[in-house]
């Protein structure tokens, strides 16, 4: 019929990663199922996944930031309204948090069909040249720029600068910190600085792709990201149905240039119109914005640039120092 099957499958030999998305099996999730993860991303698997039964919190932070994420509620009355209201209230920030990072994860999952990079990336993947990554068996990369530790009271932050998402607190690296986690969190997570994050606003359900784009940027020197969309359904992106969206920060001396391109390409179903709203972190706030309107969260630290429509030209705003 011209769709995308779901082939969802805990084994299979070599070409497997081809057709499949790889689960753990039945395992139960859990720690013990990190190590597998990253080894199938090793071996060419990119759509991997294990149970999640929404017991503890850290499983809810690990089972939410892979690459598919699954409920394991067929039995045994798992689904998260059974666990009481810390736990719902838990289940839903995570569940609500990966849905406005879908653009980002889709667009990671186009790169891993493009040049076989899996989304989950082992740490000794990442950074080959560090022994030390070899020993990190309970933190991965998902895409380019989040870094997820689960089920591990320390954190191997590798060279450059850090950010921790809970917190705002920067770390530069190499180090190995404790794993600081906030009561209502269930693991640690963290930004590589110069990362560009695509997101959209929190939905109940997947249909097409939005009209409005999140960009949260965490500025510095220079840093792109390409984010890639296409129907969701059929085989056309195999054809070339697919549209990009280029997007360049570059950041010096406390001022900021952000220049989002055009769509390039088209897809069935994609948003005559766009708009695009910036979530830039900064110590500070500017002394003025071009190309938009503005105000500075002094608590989150975060200069929100709105209204900015998509145009035929490439759209900038700067940050002043």
């Amino acid at each position: 019929k011209g769709k995308r099957a779901m082939i969802y499958t805990a084994t299979g030999w070599a070409g497997t990663q081809k057709y499949a998305a790889s689960w753990a099996g039945d395992t139960g999730g859990g720690e013990k199922t990190v190590a597998c993860l990253l080894n199938l991303g090793l071996s060419g698997h990119s759509n991997v996944c294990t149970d999640m039964s929404g017991s503890t919190k850290e499983e809810i932070h690990y089972g939410c930031l892979q690459p598919l994420t699954t409920g394991f509620s067929w039995h045994m009355y798992n689904q998260p309204w059974f666990k009481g209201k810390e736990m719902l209230d838990l289940y839903r920030f995570y569940v609500r948090l990966r849905y406005r990072l879908l653009p980002y994860i889709y667009s990671m999952a186009h790169e891993a069909s493009r040049t076989g990079t899996p989304m989950m990336r082992a740490m000794s993947l990442m950074w080959q040249n560090d022994v030390r990554a070899d020993a990190c068996l309970h933190q991965y990369m998902l895409g380019d720029f989040l870094l997820v530790s689960v089920f591990d009271e320390k954190v191997y932050l590798p060279e450059g600068s850090w950010i921790d998402y809970w917190t705002g607190r920067t770390i530069q690296g190499p180090a190995e910190i404790q794993a600081d986690v906030p009561a209502d969190r269930g693991g640690c997570l963290f930004i590589r600085t110069g990362a560009i994050i695509p997101q959209q606003e929190v939905c109940d359900f997947i249909s097409g792709t939005p009209e409005k784009l999140i960009w949260e940027i965490f500025p510095q020197g220079a840093s792109s990201f390409v984010l890639r969309e296409d129907d969701g359904v059929t085989l056309k992106y195999r054809d070339g149905d697919v549209a990009e969206t280029h997007i360049l920060c570059e950041e010096n001396s406390g001022e900021t240039k952000i220049t989002i391109s055009p769509r390039k390409g088209s897809y069935d179903g994609m948003p005559k119109e766009r708009v695009h709203e910036l979530l830039v972190h900064r110590d500070r706030a500017p002394s003025r914005v071009s190309g938009g309107t503005w105000k500075y969260d002094e608590e989150k630290k975060i200069v929100i640039v709105s209204g900015i429509a998509e145009q035929k030209m490439p759209s900038t705003v700067e940050l002043f120092a």
